[in-house]
């Protein structure tokens, strides 16, 4: 309490109001004990849940980070954007389902993907006979799908492509498919690797389905969760450690490599196994932060 004096001054200089002579320190026993009784009394009333929160997280401090303490190192940062395609189970046209995203290295932990329930999803086959779904509005997005025109807005497919059919985002809902990586097939394959729906998947970039890791990414957590995919304080797949490293059941070539080191190798690894890829660098101001689950106990 030696500077407490020059602490109350400063403070009533800002212009901030505090009845000091009635106040409390969070230094405090009683303060401190009364936080535990609000806590203990929640308890008892079963109003405490454990849950998971998503946040900005620095793989170098080990710690969460605020958003304003996130915001303070804002930089271009140069990151890999790739399409990958996810086979539909049981569809009688072999169609895959063809994501698009800006973190590769999220891919090992992938759950679900996401589609708008209003947009319109086409499926197109190319010349060597594969069919993928994307939005009809992102035909273009798909390589050597379409004629690049000028001043024309209506999209025309190249030679060779067709489009078999298109359904509405709201008729996919719960349509199975094939995940790119195995690490947690068995562990989640009663409520994991199907199609949900959403409004937040927008149709100005990308493919209009979004693939969704909830250990990353705060509406990948809430569609995951609305969707019964995971459960709140339930198992949450997250192959990352405090360093931002893979770890089990994560393996080889990525276990053990910082994620954004391994984003070359996940890379290569689909460029083997799917059928479509495309692959570029897109250019973000973004403050350079890994996101990460972060263990709260919330009140409702």
């Amino acid at each position: 309490m030696r500077y407490s004096k020059e602490w109350e001054k400063t403070i009533s200089r800002t212009g901030r109001w505090i009845d000091f002579e009635n106040d409390y320190k969070t230094l405090d026993p009683k303060f401190m004990e009364s936080v535990w009784w609000v806590f203990k009394t929640l308890w008892e009333k079963d109003l405490v849940y454990k849950g998971f929160k998503v946040m900005p997280y620095s793989t170098a401090c080990n710690t969460p980070l605020s958003n304003f303490e996130a915001g303070l190192d804002y930089r271009d940062v140069s990151d890999p954007a790739v399409m990958v395609s996810f086979p539909i189970v049981g569809c009688n046209l072999g169609a895959s389902l063809v994501a698009w995203t800006t973190t590769p290295w999220t891919l090992p932990a992938n759950l679900a993907l996401c589609v708008n329930p209003n947009f319109n999803y086409a499926y197109v086959k190319n010349p060597a006979g594969k069919v993928f779904v994307v939005a009809d509005a992102r035909l273009g997005s798909i390589p050597g799908a379409t004629v690049k025109q000028k001043g024309n807005q209506n999209t025309i497919l190249t030679e060779g492509w067709e489009v078999l059919k298109k359904v509405i985002g709201s008729e996919m809902k719960d349509i199975r498919y094939e995940p790119m990586f195995t690490f947690f097939t068995e562990l989640m394959r009663d409520t994991a690797f199907k199609v949900c729906c959403d409004d937040y998947v927008t149709g100005d970039s990308g493919t209009g389905v979004v693939h969704q890791a909830p250990a990353y990414g705060e509406d990948d957590y809430r569609i995951c969760i609305s969707n019964g995919i995971i459960i709140k304080g339930g198992l949450l797949p997250d192959p990352v450690d405090v360093n931002g490293c893979f770890i089990l059941p994560v393996t080889v070539p990525f276990s053990g490599k910082h994620v954004k080191t391994a984003d070359k190798d996940i890379i290569s690894a689909i460029k083997d196994k799917v059928s479509i890829y495309h692959n570029f660098q897109m250019i973000f101001s973004a403050s350079v932060y890994c996101f990460r689950v972060f263990l709260l106990m919330h009140c409702t």
